[in-house]
């Protein structure tokens, strides 16, 4: 199953490593290139702006059960 019963996540763990591991990986490029010096704003800005993208690539083509999953199945729905 890849779901629970309310259509959750079960992977959901391992999705937030994966994010956060590219986030510590780039938050200082993304700190210079948008001229803001403090650490937590960086972090803020990086989820705001990229988040959505780092769920969609985890789904779509790194979860271990993205051709089951309910989740998934709804964001290959949507048009790229």
């Amino acid at each position: 199953m890849t779901n629970d019963i309310n259509n959750n996540c079960i992977h959901l763990q391992e999705f937030m490593t994966a994010q956060q591991e590219i986030m510590q990986k780039h938050i200082d490029a993304h700190k210079w290139l948008r001229g803001i010096p403090n650490e937590h704003e960086a972090i803020i800005d990086f989820a705001n702006d990229y988040a959505w993208l780092m769920r969609e690539m985890f789904c779509r083509y790194g979860c271990p059960d993205k051709d089951t999953c309910v989740i998934s199945m709804e964001l290959k729905k949507e048009k790229p």
